[in-house]
């Protein structure tokens, strides 16, 4: 089953959870002392608020402004396997998931790679232009909000998903994802959800007069992805290939990906050709019908997940944020 929260449904009693919880540090002194303070003469000062309480109280301020959250940048750039995946080598800044979880990802065609915030822009001049460039500021997301999506044509297309070959039927293909700022011990941090799915196509039918709820989307929960975005850092999501093995580029190599031995010699020499029968073409996996157009002339899609942050707080001395995340 896969988490969802409900704004609406929820955001009064959260908020007041998230009040009482954030507040309670600063409430309970100046209650305790005016409860000491009963029965005696004189005029009793209010505490003064804590150094911790302070801290939590601008956090919490900052944290319901609309400066921080998810911004979501789109690339569209030539669908090139060695120049993508030579330039995400060389930004490349560390896991971005668990081993299993990335294997798990690959399989279905898809890659997440993990760089510094600060060399996105390069990473971008190092992929060539682009006839495509857009950023969407995103902010607090709490409810699943569509970041992609494919057309299913009529005939249906047969992609592999999970190991297995599958027909998806005509509808939409799509990536949604929700977002939201929480408190760590380290400082303030990102949480991000990414799942696809699948939509059938909307029919007028009996149903529709009678008031029928419209069938729900089809999670790919095996797809889901869990993590948390630190300051400074960024996370990029394209497709690819399971079998493409992305190479770090040499140490002279040129923008684009190629070394200057590459670019001046001729290599001339024809692929290996098999004698075992006709060659067979695999279908494609779910993460590369998502993010490439075979079109002419061949393009891909990716996806860069920046985290803007609030700071000046410590949120060390915060108490722990509340469960946002409810049934799906």
């Amino acid at each position: 089953m896969i988490a969802r929260w409900s704004w609406r449904a929820t955001s009064g009693r959260t908020a007041r959870a998230v009040a009482a919880g954030l507040l309670g540090p600063i409430l309970v002194p100046a209650v305790a002392s005016a409860l000491s303070g009963c029965g005696a003469t004189g005029t009793v000062e209010p505490a003064a608020p804590s150094a911790r309480s302070t801290a939590t109280r601008q956090m919490f301020e900052q944290m319901l402004n609309t400066d921080n959250g998810l911004l979501v940048r789109r690339w569209v750039v030539t669908d090139s396997t060695a120049q993508i995946g030579a330039a995400l080598m060389r930004y490349g800044d560390g896991a971005a998931l668990s081993e299993a979880a990335t294997l798990r990802l690959r399989r279905d065609g898809l890659r997440l790679v993990r760089i510094r915030a600060e060399q996105v822009d390069g990473l971008l001049a190092e992929l060539g232009l682009t006839p495509l460039d857009v950023s969407g500021w995103h902010g607090q997301v709490v409810e699943w909000r569509e970041l992609l999506a494919q057309p299913i044509p009529a005939e249906g297309e047969v992609v592999a998903v999970a190991g297995r070959v599958r027909t998806l039927e005509q509808g939409m293909l799509r990536l949604v994802a929700r977002a939201w700022t929480v408190p760590m011990e380290d400082g303030p941090s990102l949480y991000l959800e990414l799942v696809p799915e699948l939509i059938a196509p909307r029919r007028l039918s009996i149903q529709d007069i009678l008031g029928t709820p419209e069938r729900p989307p089809e999670v790919l929960a095996d797809l889901m992805v869990r993590t948390r975005l630190q300051p400074g850092s960024a996370l990029v999501l394209t497709g690819e290939a399971p079998s493409a093995e992305w190479l770090a580029p040499p140490a002279d190599a040129e923008p684009g990906g190629t070394s200057r031995d590459q670019q001046d010699g001729d290599d001339e020499s024809e692929p290996a050709r098999s004698d075992f029968g006709p060659e067979t073409t695999a279908p494609d996996t779910l993460g590369e019908f998502l993010f490439r157009n075979p079109g002419e002339p061949p393009l891909r899609t990716l996806l860069v997940f920046v985290p803007r942050l609030p700071g000046g707080a410590d949120l060390s001395a915060a108490p722990g944020s509340p469960d946002l995340a409810g049934t799906r």
